[in-house]
């Protein structure tokens, strides 16, 4: 799908002025597509403000929300996701306000979802992490393409897919907008990424491409220590397992609802966790990592 495809992006902003008019230009630069940006700013203190009203001088496309009272990043964007016009759009993308997009990086999840459809559908694709000085770091889910067709994993393991690469479909939209969550256990992304995942939806994960530049800040390292056994993201998933049970098991395959359920109760159920540890779609990057959560499981260690 190109030439005239709508597509609304979202942003929040909060104190972002040294990497804000970057972040924006690659928005504006983009090719074989009509971008319309909403930004809701979070009650910035530094030059934001001055930022946003430049550029919207200059681009009749931009629209700015300022909040009266500071509701931190997730809170400000998931209220544009859910109060997002899905009817006069396309599709839905978000965007950081630090990050650098390549020219083509809407249009290309354009051609694997489809705007027209009563099913929810998300693309998603990788990334390249840069630090505060745009220099090259490397992918930091690359290794996470083969969990990718595995359903089981996501409830289990990091979240791989950023809502900086996403693409949502109208339907999609109008599913979150059904609960409107606001408290997510591990992140707005992977309530988006399990919502389309496992209400059935259709994703398209899109690992190998990366269309983004994502700006990782200076108190992060490269790569990341990652514990697979984690007991923080243990914790988080039982919660957004419970969280999901609730708000959307009437709309689950029955397969989906039994998996869920086994991650919200695997703590105090042997037969969950014998359940869990014996699926063929929970998977790790490495055959040795993914015997250590089937172990982890089963002893009740995660």
């Amino acid at each position: 799908m190109t030439g005239d495809v709508r597509i609304l992006v979202l942003m929040a902003t909060y104190n972002g002025q040294a990497h804000l008019a970057e972040q924006l230009d690659s928005i504006f630069d983009q090719e074989g597509v009509e971008v319309t940006l909403r930004v809701s700013d979070d009650c910035s203190t530094d030059n934001t403000f001055r930022i946003l009203e430049t550029y919207a001088a200059e681009h009749e496309n931009l629209e700015i929300i300022y909040n009266t009272a500071h509701k931190g990043k997730t809170r400000t964007l998931m209220k544009l996701v859910y109060e997002a016009p899905v009817e006069e759009y396309d599709f839905i993308a978000l965007a950081n306000q630090d990050d650098v997009w390549h020219p083509g990086k809407l249009a290309a999840g354009t051609d694997h979802i489809s705007a027209n459809t009563s099913r929810p559908e998300l693309y998603y694709a990788g990334t390249n992490c840069i630090d505060e000085r745009g220099r090259l770091l490397g992918d930091e889910f690359e290794e996470y393409d083969v969990c990718a067709s595995h359903p089981g994993s996501l409830l289990l393991v990091r979240n791989w897919a950023l809502g900086c690469t996403m693409l949502m479909n109208g339907a999609l939209v109008k599913l979150l907008r059904r609960r409107r969550v606001f408290d997510f256990a591990r992140g707005c992304d992977a309530w988006i990424h399990a919502v389309a995942l496992y209400c059935d939806g259709y994703v398209f994960a899109d690992l190998p491409h990366r269309h983004v530049d994502r700006r990782l800040t200076s108190d992060r390292d490269f790569p990341p220590a990652c514990d697979d056994l984690d007991p923080d993201l243990s914790a988080q998933c039982t919660t957004m397992a419970q969280v999901l049970l609730r708000e959307y098991e009437r709309v689950m395959s029955p397969d989906a609802v039994k998996l869920v359920e086994a991650v919200a109760v695997r703590h105090v159920s042997a037969k969950a966790r014998r359940f869990l540890a014996g699926r063929t779609d929970i998977m790790l990057p490495t055959n040795a990592r993914t015997s250590k959560l089937r172990w982890g499981i089963l002893r009740n260690k995660f």
